[in-house]
């Protein structure tokens, strides 16, 4: 299976800046293909100025959606919008929107639900804090985030570990430690084994021990995403483990 590297710009880039870097993108494959299938998600404004430019080498993907079709739902985005624009993912239940925005796993899943129901790959975000890792209660809130994060879900999905502690922070677990988390994780799902991919602290150096096991199919990028020329390296490293 091919890497899947996705790019979360979060609330970065003016429309000059998202061109420049989508562009500058195009231009790296061409000079040196990469086998990686590689997804941005850029904040939603810049979604229709990016349509054009997002083909066969870089798929387009949403940071949210809405868990309902449509509404009086002032400043939300719905799922059918997403794959009106062209969206092949959406990320769901990132920390971020745990966080500042309350979101639980409820209200995650029916999100993932709505998704698929417009024909959108639902990437959804699990994680644990410091405290509940060294607490050694880290696997036990990831499990209980999957379950219920992937409730009533059905065929295809993608989750992301992205521990909280890790993001932004330079540091990241031992390879051997997020292989566990997704060994343990698939086992304790009552459905379908998710396909995983790792965040947190990406880099460049570090992306292809992340996939060396054959365990995580890919990579959820976050700040070194906003480089393409990074974000580049960083598909390609994946495609060498």
């Amino acid at each position: 299976m091919r890497p899947l590297i996705v790019a979360n710009w979060k609330m970065h880039k003016n429309r000059a800046q998202a061109i420049e870097w989508v562009c500058q993108l195009t231009h790296l494959h061409k000079q040196q293909p990469t086998a990686a299938r590689m997804v941005l998600c850029p904040p939603f404004a810049l979604l229709e100025i990016l349509r054009p430019f997002c083909d066969e080498t870089i798929a387009l993907g949403g940071q949210d959606c809405h868990p309902e079709e449509e509404g009086a739902y002032t400043g939300d985005t719905s799922a059918m919008l997403l794959a009106d624009l062209d969206c092949r993912f959406v990320v769901l239940g990132h920390s971020e929107r745990r966080a500042a925005h309350h979101e639980n796993n409820e209200q995650v899943a029916r999100k993932a639900q709505q998704a698929q129901k417009q024909g959108l790959c639902p990437i959804i975000c699990i994680g644990e804090t410091r405290k509940q890792r060294d607490s050694g209660h880290a696997l036990d809130a990831l499990k209980q985030q999957a379950q219920e994060s992937t409730h009533g879900i059905s065929g295809n999905y993608v989750m992301a570990y992205e521990p909280i502690w890790a993001i932004g922070s330079g540091t990241t677990p031992q390879p051997q430690d997020i292989d566990d988390v997704a060994q343990a994780v698939n086992a304790h799902l009552n459905h379908q084994p998710a396909t995983f991919l790792y965040g947190g602290s990406v880099t460049d150096k570090n992306a292809r021990d992340f996939v060396a096991s054959g365990i995580y199919r890919g990579l959820l990028v976050g700040g070194q995403s906003l480089d393409a020329q990074r974000f580049y390296a960083i598909a390609q490293a994946c495609c060498n483990p």
